[in-house]
């Protein structure tokens, strides 16, 4: 094959987006770019949807009480004080404040980026005056209905007024996720968890 010919295939491969893992595993992800142009794709890459294997095993895992996860569990490092949604709730109700509410699988690739980005100080700092809940997807816990009509995908982040309603005008600008928040567009995160923060005469 000539110089120009592969030239073409590495252009196409590289301009070639990165996609969802498919519910019904019939559709493969493309093979990774160099980390460059990796890196630069990520930021706008859509969030994930399990595959059939992770959502069999997961539903198994949480039948039985356990973790639930498809991959190794994700860190959440940081002095962000995360708690769960009934906790987080009570919390809510009892101050007077908003929730950032975030939903993730540990096989997840986006939620794996996503991870760390709260625990930059500027994030931490934006975050200080919501309840921080966050909740492994996979568990598939009862609450989580509540939430399902806004989507299936993983990295999901609701802001929620203290009744646990979602606050639908705070939402991320992508046009299909819009609960989606990559972690290379960190400004995005930052600009919804200030506008969620709770009003003025919260506890």
């Amino acid at each position: 094959m000539s110089r120009l010919a592969l030239s073409a295939l590495g252009a196409l491969a590289l301009a070639a987006p990165l996609t969802a893992c498919q519910r019904s595993g019939t559709a493969a992800p493309p093979a990774a770019a160099p980390s460059a142009a990796a890196s630069q794709a990520a930021a706008s890459a859509p969030p994930s949807a399990a595959p059939s294997v992770a959502k069999a095993a997961a539903s198994a895992a949480a039948k039985a009480g356990g973790h639930g996860r498809g991959g190794p569990e994700i860190k959440w490092a940081g002095p962000i004080a995360w708690t769960d949604y009934a906790s987080g709730l009570a919390e809510a109700k009892a101050t007077g404040r908003n929730v950032c509410l975030v939903l993730y699988a540990d096989w997840c690739p986006r939620c794996r980026e996503l991870a760390p980005v709260f625990a930059e100080p500027d994030v931490v700092e934006a975050a200080k005056g919501l309840v921080m809940v966050r909740a492994n997807s996979d568990l598939r816990t009862e609450w989580m209905q509540r939430y399902a009509h806004l989507g299936s995908y993983v990295p999901r982040v609701f802001f929620l007024d203290p009744n646990g309603t979602v606050i639908s005008d705070i939402k991320a600008s992508h046009p299909r996720y819009p609960y989606f928040y990559a972690a290379g567009r960190k400004a995005e995160l930052i600009a919804s968890l200030r506008a969620a923060q709770a009003p003025a005469g919260a506890k």
